[in-house]
Parts: structure tokens; sequence; C-alpha cells
């Protein structure tokens, strides 16, 4: 059985109706109607477990296509993470491996030309308080 990936949406009637900022706020009641879009990518398994596969915003366009970064780093048999910068093409960290395999290893997965990918080896990946990758001091 084919398991389908998308957005994953939550319904129910615990869903917070959003935060206010003024006290008129309070009286607009729940204009979300009990429904939070979530903005991660998912799928259940046969088992009902739901499984995060990614962020809906990680995408870059490049030559024309939507490349799912978070796809760009499953792609690699090294932990790495991938930034997206706009048409010039994408650009990514990895921990370990030769940059250039690395590369040709993502051209061929994603049927693209080599240089799309900027490939750089780095010792390890910044991460955030809460132990995620921090993709912000990557960018800069």
């Amino acid at each position: 059985m084919k398991v389908d990936e998308g957005e994953l949406v939550y319904r129910g009637a615990n869903v917070m109706m959003g935060y206010a900022t003024e006290l008129e706020d309070l009286a607009l009641g729940d204009k979300l109607g009990g429904v939070l879009r979530t903005g991660d990518l998912g799928h259940r398994d046969h088992d009902g477990f739901f499984w995060v596969t990614g962020r809906s915003r990680r995408f870059a366009k490049v030559h024309g296509l939507r490349i799912n970064l978070d796809e760009v780093e499953r792609a690699l048999p090294v932990p790495c993470a991938a930034l997206g910068a706009d048409e010039r093409g994408i650009t990514v960290f990895a921990v370990g491996g030769d940059p250039e395999e690395l590369r040709t290893r993502l051209a061929e997965r994603f049927r693209l030309r080599a240089r799309t990918f900027d490939v750089h080896g780095v010792e390890q990946l910044p991460t955030t308080a809460s132990g995620k990758i921090d993709y912000s001091a990557l960018a800069r």
C-alpha cells in the first residue's frame, strides 16, 4: 500500500485561537475553525503513526523546478544541511564525505547539472538551543 506525503493538518477543539495583541482580539473567537496547518510535511504509516519528513517552506526553485531541501539532505549518506539560493543553485554543508562525490550523487539523484549543487565540507553543523540545525547561522 502506497503512503502519500503531504502537509500535516490538525483539527480539534484544543487548537488555540491565535495570539491576541490587543484586548479586542480576544472577542474575535476562533477564526481558524479549530484547524492548525502545521507547515510540516509527513505521512501516516500503516500502524497509524505520523512521521514528519520536512517543512513545506523548505523549497528552492532552481532552473524552474521546486526542489525540497529536506529531500536533498536525505539523499546524502552523511549529516548535512541544504540551503536554497534562488536560481543560483543549492548550497549544501556536509559533515564527512568527499564534496565532489556528494555533488555528483545529488546531480544524479535530482537529474540536474552538478554545478547546481555547491557542496562544502564542515566539521559540524551549527545547532540551535533546541538541537535543531541552525540554518540562519549557515546562511551567514
